[in-house]
Protein backbone atom coordinates (compact mmCIF):
# COMPACT_ATOMS: atom_id res chain seq x y z
CA UNK A 1 0.00 0.00 0.00
CA UNK A 2 2.93 2.59 0.87
CA UNK A 3 4.43 1.91 -2.69
CA UNK A 4 1.18 2.55 -4.35
CA UNK A 5 0.80 5.55 -2.72
CA UNK A 6 4.65 6.56 -3.58
CA UNK A 7 3.87 6.13 -6.92
CA UNK A 8 0.77 8.26 -7.01
CA UNK A 9 2.78 10.67 -5.25
CA UNK A 10 5.21 10.78 -7.90
CA UNK A 11 3.15 10.66 -11.03
CA UNK A 12 0.92 13.83 -9.24
CA UNK A 13 4.47 15.67 -9.12
CA UNK A 14 5.47 14.77 -12.59
CA UNK A 15 2.49 15.19 -13.91
CA UNK A 16 2.02 19.12 -12.19
CA UNK A 17 5.72 19.73 -13.09
CA UNK A 18 5.13 18.21 -16.78
CA UNK A 19 1.44 19.83 -17.58
CA UNK A 20 2.46 23.37 -17.04
CA UNK A 21 5.77 22.88 -18.96
CA UNK A 22 3.81 21.66 -22.28
CA UNK A 23 1.75 24.32 -22.00
CA UNK A 24 4.12 26.97 -21.79
CA UNK A 25 6.29 25.10 -24.17
CA UNK A 26 2.73 25.00 -26.64
CA UNK A 27 2.13 28.89 -25.93
CA UNK A 28 5.51 29.94 -27.09
CA UNK A 29 5.89 27.96 -30.33
CA UNK A 30 2.83 29.90 -31.03
CA UNK A 31 4.21 33.15 -30.02
CA UNK A 32 7.10 32.49 -31.55
CA UNK A 33 5.45 31.62 -34.99
CA UNK A 34 3.41 34.67 -34.70
CA UNK A 35 7.33 36.67 -34.71
CA UNK A 36 8.30 34.49 -37.60
CA UNK A 37 5.38 35.36 -39.77
CA UNK A 38 6.03 39.04 -38.78
CA UNK A 39 9.44 39.44 -39.22
CA UNK A 40 8.80 37.61 -42.92
CA UNK A 41 5.76 39.78 -43.51
CA UNK A 42 8.11 43.17 -42.23
CA UNK A 43 10.90 41.46 -44.87
CA UNK A 44 8.90 41.64 -47.60
CA UNK A 45 7.56 45.01 -47.05
CA UNK A 46 11.26 45.55 -47.30
CA UNK A 47 11.79 44.46 -50.44
CA UNK A 48 8.03 45.49 -51.76
CA UNK A 49 9.52 49.18 -51.28
CA UNK A 50 12.97 48.45 -52.72
CA UNK A 51 11.45 47.07 -55.68
CA UNK A 52 8.81 50.48 -56.13
CA UNK A 53 11.79 52.71 -56.09
CA UNK A 54 13.92 50.48 -58.60
CA UNK A 55 10.70 50.78 -60.74
CA UNK A 56 10.03 54.26 -60.67
CA UNK A 57 13.63 55.20 -60.75
CA UNK A 58 13.68 52.91 -64.09
CA UNK A 59 10.45 54.81 -65.17
CA UNK A 60 12.14 57.93 -64.57
CA UNK A 61 15.65 57.40 -66.10
CA UNK A 62 13.61 56.13 -69.08
CA UNK A 63 11.08 59.41 -69.37
CA UNK A 64 13.85 61.75 -69.10
CA UNK A 65 16.18 59.95 -71.94
CA UNK A 66 13.39 60.12 -74.11
CA UNK A 67 12.63 63.74 -73.11
CA UNK A 68 16.28 64.03 -73.97
CA UNK A 69 16.09 62.58 -77.29
CA UNK A 70 12.59 64.25 -78.49
CA UNK A 71 14.83 67.51 -77.87
CA UNK A 72 17.80 66.45 -80.00
CA UNK A 73 17.35 68.37 -83.19
CA UNK A 74 19.77 65.45 -84.65
CA UNK A 75 17.28 62.52 -84.13
CA UNK A 76 14.26 64.58 -84.63
CA UNK A 77 15.62 65.33 -88.48
CA UNK A 78 16.86 61.67 -88.73
CA UNK A 79 13.27 60.60 -87.54
CA UNK A 80 12.13 63.06 -90.16
CA UNK A 81 13.60 61.66 -92.80
CA UNK A 82 12.95 57.85 -92.02
CA UNK A 83 9.27 58.85 -92.03
CA UNK A 84 9.89 60.59 -95.46
CA UNK A 85 12.28 57.81 -96.90
CA UNK A 86 9.84 55.26 -95.57
CA UNK A 87 7.01 56.36 -97.66
CA UNK A 88 9.24 56.55 -100.41
CA UNK A 89 10.01 52.84 -100.56
CA UNK A 90 8.41 50.45 -103.11
CA UNK A 91 7.13 47.39 -102.32
CA UNK A 92 8.44 44.29 -103.86
CA UNK A 93 7.13 41.37 -105.12
CA UNK A 94 9.30 38.90 -103.03
CA UNK A 95 6.83 40.35 -99.80
CA UNK A 96 6.11 36.65 -99.47
CA UNK A 97 9.69 35.46 -99.61
CA UNK A 98 10.59 38.61 -96.85
CA UNK A 99 7.58 37.07 -94.55
CA UNK A 100 8.99 34.02 -94.38
CA UNK A 101 12.35 34.81 -93.47
CA UNK A 102 11.16 37.07 -90.84
CA UNK A 103 9.26 34.48 -89.29
CA UNK A 104 12.02 32.13 -89.36
CA UNK A 105 13.69 34.55 -87.50
CA UNK A 106 11.87 35.53 -84.91
CA UNK A 107 10.53 32.02 -84.07
CA UNK A 108 14.21 30.86 -83.92
CA UNK A 109 16.84 33.47 -83.45
CA UNK A 110 14.39 36.10 -81.94
CA UNK A 111 13.43 33.12 -79.62
CA UNK A 112 16.42 32.01 -78.54
CA UNK A 113 18.26 35.34 -77.72
CA UNK A 114 15.80 37.66 -76.49
CA UNK A 115 12.84 35.64 -75.19
CA UNK A 116 14.95 33.75 -72.83
CA UNK A 117 12.55 32.77 -69.36
CA UNK A 118 8.96 34.10 -70.95
CA UNK A 119 9.38 32.31 -74.34
CA UNK A 120 5.65 31.41 -73.76
CA UNK A 121 4.45 34.14 -72.56
CA UNK A 122 5.33 36.16 -75.86
CA UNK A 123 3.35 35.67 -79.01
CA UNK A 124 5.80 36.07 -81.38
CA UNK A 125 3.07 36.21 -84.47
CA UNK A 126 2.27 39.82 -82.66
CA UNK A 127 5.91 41.19 -83.00
CA UNK A 128 5.86 40.25 -86.83
CA UNK A 129 4.51 43.45 -89.04
CA UNK A 130 1.60 43.67 -90.77
CA UNK A 131 3.02 46.58 -93.71
CA UNK A 132 5.19 45.22 -96.65
CA UNK A 133 7.93 47.74 -96.80
CA UNK A 134 7.92 46.87 -92.78
CA UNK A 135 8.13 43.25 -93.28
CA UNK A 136 11.10 44.58 -95.87
CA UNK A 137 13.00 46.65 -93.64
CA UNK A 138 12.87 44.02 -90.57
CA UNK A 139 14.05 41.62 -93.12
CA UNK A 140 17.13 44.00 -94.52
CA UNK A 141 17.89 44.71 -90.86
CA UNK A 142 17.49 41.83 -88.43
CA UNK A 143 18.28 39.13 -91.26
CA UNK A 144 20.86 40.42 -93.63
CA UNK A 145 22.68 42.78 -91.61
CA UNK A 146 23.03 40.08 -88.73
CA UNK A 147 23.57 42.44 -86.57
CA UNK A 148 21.61 41.47 -83.59
CA UNK A 149 22.47 45.02 -81.60
CA UNK A 150 19.02 46.80 -80.95
CA UNK A 151 17.02 44.43 -82.09
CA UNK A 152 14.25 45.78 -80.12
CA UNK A 153 15.02 49.31 -81.05
CA UNK A 154 13.91 48.97 -84.33
CA UNK A 155 10.81 47.02 -83.16
CA UNK A 156 9.90 50.32 -81.29
CA UNK A 157 11.34 52.82 -83.30
CA UNK A 158 9.59 52.20 -86.53
CA UNK A 159 6.08 52.73 -85.08
CA UNK A 160 7.38 55.82 -83.74
CA UNK A 161 9.03 57.12 -86.40
CA UNK A 162 5.66 56.48 -88.47
CA UNK A 163 3.56 58.48 -85.74
CA UNK A 164 5.83 61.59 -86.21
Amino acid sequence: MITKIKYKLLLYILALGIIPLIVVMTLESFSYMEVLKSRSFNQLKTVQGIKKREIEQYFFHTREELTLFSQSQTIIESMKAFKKNFHSIKTIDSSEEYNRKLKSYYFKEFRANVCTGNKDTIDILSLIPKSPKSILLQTQYLINNKSNFMVLCLILWIPMAIMI
